[in-house]
This record gives C-alpha cells, sequence and structure tokens, in this order.
C-alpha cells in the first residue's frame, strides 16, 4: 500500500512539474566587445605591441525552459563576432640610411558559432542572475592591417584561422531584465577557459598562450511562450 502511495505521490509530482514548466523561444541581438588575454612572443622588429579590444556583434535565437518558480535553463544558437586588434610600432631597417619605426594597427576578427547553455535565477521584479558555459565554434576570420598616415604601404587581408583552435569553451556570467511585455535586456561576461592558440601550428612558438575575452550586452524579442 505504501508503495502504490509513493508511486502516486511521484506520478504527480511530475505532473506538477510538467505543468509549471514553461517554454519561451525568441530572438537575441546586440553588441561584443572582444579582446585577447595573451601571452605571446613577437618578432625582433617590433619595437612595442599593445594589444586593444575590438567591437562587434552578435545574432540568433534563444530558448528558455523555465522548471520552477524562479529557475530556468536557457540555451543559445548565437553568431558570434569576436578577436582583438594590436597597435605596433615595427623597425625596418633601411640600410645605410638607418631605420625608420612604422606604426599600424592589425584587426584579428574571429566569427564563430556559439552555443552558450546558462541557468537563470529570475527574481519577482523581472531581474535576473545566470552562469554557465559557452561552447564556440570557430567558422571564418579575417586579419586586416590599418597604416598611419601616407606611408603608401599596404598588406593584404590574411585568414588567421590557422593559428586558432576550432573550438573555444568559455565560462559565463551575468545579469538581465525582463520587461512584462517579454523584452529583455541583458549584460554577459565571459572568459576563455584554454588556449585559443593552435599550438601544432608551426607559425606558434612553444609557450604562446591566448584566450578570448567578452562582454556583451543583448537585447532578446519573444516569439513564443510567456
Amino acid at each position: 500500500m505504501k508503495k502504490h502511495l509513493l508511486s502516486l505521490l511521484l506520478i504527480l509530482s511530475l505532473g506538477s512539474i510538467s505543468v509549471n514548466a514553461q517554454i519561451k523561444i525568441g530572438v537575441k541581438e546586440g553588441l561584443n566587445i572582444a579582446s585577447f588575454d595573451a601571452n605571446f612572443s613577437t618578432p625582433d622588429t617590433f619595437v612595442s605591441v599593445e594589444e586593444k579590444s575590438i567591437v562587434s556583434f552578435h545574432l540568433g535565437g534563444f530558448l528558455r525552459y523555465t522548471i520552477a518558480e524562479n529557475i530556468s535553463f536557457q540555451g543559445e544558437l548565437l553568431y558570434s563576432g569576436q578577436g582583438a586588434r594590436f597597435e605596433i610600432v615595427e623597425r625596418v631597417n633601411l640600410g645605410f640610411d638607418g631605420s625608420i619605426d612604422i606604426p599600424y594597427t592589425t584587426k584579428r576578427r574571429l566569427n564563430y558559432l556559439s552555443i552558450p547553455l546558462m541557468a537563470q535565477y529570475q527574481f519577482n521584479t523581472g531581474f535576473y542572475l545566470e552562469s554557465g558555459l559557452a561552447f564556440d565554434f570557430l567558422i571564418s576570420g579575417k586579419e586586416t592591417y590599418e597604416f598611419e598616415g601616407d606611408t603608401g604601404l599596404a598588406l593584404q587581408p590574411s585568414d588567421p584561422q590557422d593559428i586558432h583552435v576550432g573550438a573555444d569553451v568559455k565560462f559565463a556570467l551575468g545579469a538581465g531584465y525582463e520587461l512584462a511585455s517579454g523584452l529583455g535586456l541583458s549584460a554577459r561576461y565571459s572568459i576563455g577557459l584554454g588556449n585559443n592558440l593552435d599550438e601544432s601550428n608551426e607559425l606558434v612558438t612553444e609557450g604562446d598562450e591566448s584566450t578570448n575575452n567578452l562582454f556583451q550586452l543583448s537585447v532578446t524579442f519573444p516569439l513564443y511562450g510567456n
């Protein structure tokens, strides 16, 4: 009798969770501010190298599954532009005429298919906190060069994909606010958990390390669900 009663209670509990669970599907887009936390060797001709952030965007969709009154799980599928830029001063030897320092900027853009998986705690006020992991897969890349002033110098864009690994995992923390209409605003910071340089590539020096850092400001629009 007790076993039958426990089974009945378990079925009722699962049914209650299923009824209370809510699914929301929508669109997510916003601003990316990306950078590298880099420690790698540079050619002897480089007088200075300063790493800076780069601005891009993300766009895609999300699915939120609410499993309790204040607890949700959210999966996302996003195009995410990342990378960094470097302000470089390179010394060029002119032979008997001495040398000249040439300043230029290189922008390295890495484009990922990003799959963040986030656990969210939602307050009754509309605010929520979230944490989780983002799994990023490199789909394309481009490196461009911009010289300062009228130097007459030019370099063709290159593809940096070969020196970077094809997949990257980040730990992410964020917060957001959702209006009664369903429109949402959020901020999230993600930090890479591993080296994004492909150490098997001959262009990567042993000991070189670089991780992706990413700050995102997002807007979400619901298409289905409350």
